[in-house]
Formats: C-alpha cells, structure tokens, sequence
C-alpha cells in the first residue's frame, strides 16, 4: 500500500492541495487520508470503506480508477491463512438447560372487559330508579314560608 500512498501523496502536491483540502473536499477524515498515503491498515476502516475512500480521493485527483485499485490489490495485506487442526473432533459439550429469565419489576397489567349480564343490567336499572326518586324528593320539596309579602299599594 506504501506504493499507492505515496502515488497518491505525489498527486496531491501536484495539484497543490494540502490534506484538509482533501478531507474538505472529499469528506474523508485526515486521520484516514494520512493512513492512506502511509500505508497504514491498521488504522483503516474495512476494505469496502477504504475502496471507496480511494475512488473519492482518485476522482478529486483526476487519477485513473483502475490504475489504483491495481495498486491497492498489489500492496493491500493479504488475508492470513486459516489454521486447520486436524486433530481427533472434540467431544460436545454436556448440554445445559437454557436459564429462564427473571421478570424484574411491575408486572403487565391486562384490562379485563367486563362482562354484561342480565343481573348487572337489572342492577344498574334499580340503581338508576333510586337516584331519580332520591333527586325527586330533593327538589320536590319546597322552601320553608318566610314573613309574608305585603304589596306596597297596601301600605299607603
């Protein structure tokens, strides 16, 4: 990658274009960029990430697309080798029943509904007659005499 970094390095000198130009320009962080022109994975995001990272800094620069990303193929750190053990298979392990979960807190309350049945309806209908009757009574009843009214033609 040190061969792409520093293509790209001399192209952007070339330009005259100092790195926060190119972080301006192509929003990329001048961490990344400096990692990009060092050679630098480990500071790199993954591989899709700095492809594109190398497209938007190659456009910016007018470079050639396919001439870098042959440059990043050649220089990029290659996947390291899986290790295949070929010993005898290991034995499961004993199973282990799952751990039930602990309920923390408030239980869900449900709203029951309530039912309607014929005895709940002929209580609400008594309920209702007493409260008339009782309101009936209340406002049947008539204020208490007070001194008679005298008519002021009465008085002269």
């Amino acid at each position: 990658m040190r061969e792409l970094g520093e293509y790209l390095k001399q192209m952007r000198v070339a330009k005259g274009l100092s790195i926060e130009d190119i972080a301006e320009a192509t929003k990329i962080s001048v961490e990344y960029i400096v990692a990009l022109e060092e050679g630098n994975f480990d500071i790199l995001p993954a591989e899709i990430y700095v492809r594109g990272f190398i497209k938007s800094y190659g456009e910016l620069l007018g470079a050639d697309l396919d001439d870098l990303f042959s440059r990043y193929e050649a220089a990029k750190p290659k996947p390291k080798a899986r290790r295949i053990f070929s010993g005898a298979p290991k034995e499961p392990p004993p199973y282990e029943p799952p751990i039930k979960k602990q309920k923390v807190g408030k239980k869900r309350v449900i709203p029951r509904r309530i039912s309607i049945t014929p005895g709940r309806i002929i209580g609400l209908i008594v309920l209702i007659l007493i409260i008339v009757v009782a309101v009936k009574l209340i406002m049947g009843k008539k204020p208490a005499a007070g001194p008679p009214v005298t008519n002021i033609n009465d008085v002269v």
